[in-house]
Formats: C-alpha cells, sequence, structure tokens
C-alpha cells in the first residue's frame, strides 16, 4: 500500500464491510506528533518526528479525505489533535 492507492483501497474495504453485513468503519486517526515543532536531543527522543513539509502533506491528505465523504459509505473518522 502506498499514498496512491490507499484511498481506492479504504473505499474497497468500507464497501465490503458494508456488504458482509457490518455497519462500518471508525477510523482514528491522531495527529498529536505532527504538531511537535521540534525534534528534542537525541538522547530524549522516542517514536517519529516529521518536518513541516511531512505535517502539511499529511493535512493535504486529509483533506482530500474530507473532500471525498460522499464516497464512503459507512466510514466514521475521528481525527485526534493536541489544543
Amino acid at each position: 500500500m502506498s499514498r496512491h492507492n490507499a484511498r481506492s483501497l479504504l473505499l474497497s474495504l468500507t464497501r465490503w464491510l458494508r456488504l458482509a453485513g457490518h455497519a462500518g468503519l471508525v477510523l482514528r486517526l491522531d495527529l498529536s506528533r505532527l504538531a511537535v515543532a521540534r525534534r528534542p536531543p537525541a538522547g530524549l527522543r522516542d517514536g517519529h518526528y516529521y518536518s513541516k513539509a511531512a505535517a502539511l502533506d499529511a493535512y493535504e491528505l486529509l483533506r482530500q479525505l474530507i473532500d471525498g465523504t460522499d464516497e464512503f459509505e459507512g466510514l466514521f473518522v475521528a481525527v485526534l489533535v493536541p489544543p
């Protein structure tokens, strides 16, 4: 799966779940790591950190997901962001 086919795979999954008798899919996106402005020193790092360009790219993908909400039946997207 890559960035270019993930949306098609997600659309296919939601349709398949509905055909299989399930109510749908809950997708939880935690974007709190994207809000970290600077990486801490090497000894204090845990997990992955993203550049400003990567964060903007992720927000663009989220916007595309919002724009395509009419295509996704049975999909609930919960986006978690820091205050």
